[in-house]
């Protein structure tokens, strides 16, 4: 029986005995070069290209390296913006309590109940840019995200502090999951690693610099204005930047390919000859000549063999300026499943295990995010460590550090391992392959958490206390975000936000934080089951995963 191939579209040229048909599971390298059908790298010429691109230059993978890094950047913009919008009060915690009266707990939950909505919100944005397309979505957020912070400043009670914190975490929850989907819509297989730990440096990153400056406001500049404004200015600027330079990156790769291929075989008959004329003549006029090549820098373009085999040469449109500045979009012919992928999710977590036990590992890595920023300024402002919020603010700078190591080790590194541990598997990728690298994340996040609670609590040094939140910093999950583990991973850290302050004030640092620490490790090793067994719970749900892709607005499997 051939292999069922999910990633090109097979020629026949696959080992038959290579079992392929398990969703996630890839031939990545082609070892021997006998795949003559698969659409190779030519930077490197035995990678497979996965999803296989068509040969329309508007399909976001047959774009310039220019065009989708700048992109890329974008993307990093928006997240870098959003997630530091949310943490641009935890340097300041002692000022606000000083000038408002709200206690620390009630901080430390509302910000928890926007952690609950920026992870729930998701239902909602999520499906609204898988539909209708990512660019406004983000823009949209952004501009939403930057009233909530022009208001902030005017909070006197519980009541408005809860406000704004729960419409920011609904407004930014496209940051959660979307920009993790965004990414595959542009890069291949071996290529998104790179990019998604740039995300996860700047999801994290972006919750420590924030809190650096808004240190320094507050010690100079009055703190309940200028902490929030600056942030407000800067998103400001950022709207702007997005709404000149993202792209739309929705691309319906199936669908556009058949209409294209309808338009050849009208033009071939004769029965749409002005049109195929017209067509033909924009593709030689100026406006053709100064736009990209039409195939990927570093690939072939690919014609599907449906295409190939009629003869035809596809037919695609070419959008306007003005349609590609579009805040939303409409794709002719595309089914609409919005309301389903606004429920299906929920349930995904009971018809996928590994759904779920990655929701949970990564929920896990937002717990302990948790605990660092609500106890930060209670143990560097308290004796014996007596910081001021700037020198706060600027402790932030070690967590920072750390998440800038765990971005290179599971970006760029990752990529480099996943590819290494494909070509010593026959060419065959395996999503549990990265999870060798997860070993790290375990021993500096356990470690990071003893050193911070456990040294600060008998007053040692504070330079062992900002180590233990560097270590803390490296932590983070390898992979590619969904809703569902957004929704497992930002409930759980709603838990913990409620749970963290109560819980030091009655057991003291030491002992929270040992508990902490092994709790996280009976979390995070709970991965290793799924590095041998991974593979057979993925062949167990193919064919249920396989019926709701069949319904799915958008893969990235084409």
């Amino acid at each position: 029986m051939a292999a069922q191939v999910t990633g090109f579209r097979s020629t026949g040229a696959v080992d038959d005995n290579v079992e392929l048909g398990v969703p996630g599971t890839v031939h990545l390298i082609d070892l021997d070069n006998n795949m003559g059908g698969a659409v190779h790298d030519k930077a490197h010429k035995d990678v497979i290209l996965y999803p296989t691109p068509s040969a329309d230059p508007e399909d976001p993978l047959n774009w310039s390296r220019k065009r989708k890094l700048m992109n890329s950047f974008c993307l990093q913009l928006y997240t870098f913006m959003v997630a530091g919008g949310t943490a641009t009060g935890y340097a300041v915690y002692p000022q606000i309590i000083e000038n408002t009266g709200i206690p620390l707990a009630t901080l430390n939950s509302a910000v928890s109940v926007m952690f609950l909505f920026l992870g729930w919100g998701c239902l909602f944005w999520c499906p609204i840019a898988l539909q209708y397309g990512r660019r406004g979505t983000y823009i949209l957020s952004m501009t939403a995200c930057m009233c909530m912070n022009l208001w902030a400043p005017y909070t006197t009670s519980a009541g408005t502090w809860y406000a704004h914190r729960i419409i920011y975490g609904f407004f930014g929850a496209p940051i959660e999951a979307l920009v993790e989907q965004s990414m595959p819509d542009i890069f291949f297989t071996h290529e998104r690693g790179f990019h998604v730990g740039m995300f996860l440096l700047w999801i994290g990153g972006a919750s420590y610099l924030f809190p650096i400056a808004a240190g320094y406001v507050a010690q100079n500049m009055n703190w309940h204005r200028w902490c929030f404004y600056f942030p407000s200015i800067f998103m400001a600027v950022s709207i702007v930047f997005l709404f000149f330079f993202m792209d739309e990156t929705m691309y319906d790769r199936k669908l556009l390919e058949s209409q294209a291929i309808e338009r050849a075989r009208a033009a071939a008959s004769g029965t749409a000859h002005a049109e195929a004329t017209t067509a033909e003549t924009d593709m030689t006029s100026k406006e053709a000549q100064t736009t990209e090549k039409p195939q990927q820098e570093g690939s072939d373009a690919s014609v599907s063999s449906e295409a190939r085999e009629a003869g035809l040469v596809p037919i695609y449109e070419r959008p306007t300026y003005w349609k590609k500045m579009r805040l939303f979009r409409i794709i002719p012919g595309k089914e609409n499943h919005l309301l389903a992928m606004m429920t299906r999710p929920i349930m995904h977590a009971w018809n996928f295990p590994i759904m779920a036990m990655s929701g949970i590992q990564y929920g896990s890595f937002l717990m302990w995010f948790t605990v660092l920023n609500a106890t930060w300024t209670s143990i560097l402002q308290a004796d014996p460590y007596n910081f001021s919020p700037g020198i706060t603010g600027v402790a932030y700078v070690a967590p920072f550090l750390g998440s800038l190591i765990g971005a290179f080790y599971s970006g760029w590194f990752g990529d480099k391992f996943h590819m290494w541990m494909a070509r010593r598997n026959g060419g065959i990728r395996e999503p549990e392959q990265r999870l060798w690298l997860y070993i790290a994340c375990t021993i500096t996040t356990m470690t990071g958490l003893l050193l911070w609670g456990v040294a600060s609590a008998d007053k040692v040094s504070w330079v062992a206390v900002l180590f233990g939140a560097g270590m803390m910093g490296f932590g983070g999950l390898l992979g590619e975000g969904m809703i569902t583990m957004t929704l497992i991973r930002n409930t759980m850290g709603f838990a913990m936000g409620y749970a963290i302050t109560p819980w030091f004030e009655t057991d003291g640092i030491r002992n929270t934080f040992i508990t902490i620490s092994i709790l996280s490790i009976v979390l995070t090793c709970a991965f290793f089951p799924f590095i041998y067994f991974g593979k057979a719970e993925r062949k167990r749900t193919a064919d249920r995963y396989r019926r709701y892709a069949a319904t799915a607005t958008m893969t990235h499997d084409e």
